[in-house]
């Protein structure tokens, strides 16, 4: 059920229309050239892990940077596995929906992402110490995405927001946690709280998840305590609660 939700979110990322990508692009994301056919730059829906059910930690960014020749150059992986991810997307829409391309898609996917997370710098930076050194996990079993699906210059200076405000209306992180029903969110959005811009509820469906979040390079959260200090008590939080249905998580 949950793969199957994932997957119904992704369609509707890798299937973004047209006007859609107009206001992306005029916030600041991202894209081809509409008139010549090109979609160089598609949108990414993120990445499910392949024990994610055991796990059901949905990690969440603010949008993707594009990566620029010098910065490829000393991160081949990065280089591979974005071209991986881009061309995974195109193809799956091009090809249309079957349980076929369907598993195609996921599989190529999780390969990219499961090569492209320990390389990049926001998992490095406070993700992999939260999933792995407080969580007892690792990126099999998490969740990735962005608030934003499309991806901005490497060296944009201005502030991302409005591209993360511009991808509200028609991807909701809502729906995201309605499909997949996590049991905690690790977010480096600081705030990414209930009621705000971003995010109505997290409390979507049957899912009413612990939420954490922290500023993405600081990482302090909202109170103002270093990482080293709410992140121990995240992860007690995170294995001590139960899911609704009363049974202990995996985590």
């Amino acid at each position: 059920m949950i793969t199957a939700g994932w997957l119904d979110y992704a369609w509707s990322v890798v299937t973004c229309p047209p006007d859609h990508l107009r206001a992306c692009e005029a916030a600041g994301g991202s894209m081809g050239n509409l008139e010549r056919g090109d979609d160089s730059e598609p949108r990414w829906p993120g990445y499910l892990g392949r024990h994610y059910e055991q796990g059901r930690v949905l990690c969440l960014a603010h949008v993707a940077r594009s990566a620029d020749e010098d910065r490829e150059a000393k991160r081949p992986v990065l280089r591979r596995t974005n071209r991986e991810i881009a061309h995974a997307c195109r193809a799956w829409r091009a090809a249309g929906r079957t349980p076929s391309t369907d598993r195609d898609f996921l599989e190529a996917i999780r390969r990219a992402y499961q090569a492209q997370l320990p390389e990049t710098d926001r998992w490095k930076r406070h993700f992999r110490s939260l999933v792995e050194d407080h969580l007892g996990l690792d990126r099999t079993h998490v969740a990735w995405a962005n608030f934003a699906k499309c991806r901005v210059p490497v060296d944009c200076e201005r502030d991302v927001r409005p591209v993360m405000l511009a991808c509200r209306p028609l991807y909701p992180v809502e729906d995201l946690v309605s499909a997949i029903r996590p049991r905690v969110v690790l977010s480096c959005v600081l705030d990414a709280a209930d009621g705000g811009a971003l995010v109505a509820s997290w409390g979507s469906g049957h899912t009413r998840p612990l939420v954490f979040t922290w500023h993405g390079r600081t990482g302090k959260n909202l109170q103002g305590e270093p990482m080293r200090e709410w992140a121990p008590r995240a992860g007690r939080q995170a294995r001590e609660s139960r899911p609704q249905s009363g049974t202990r998580p995996s985590l």
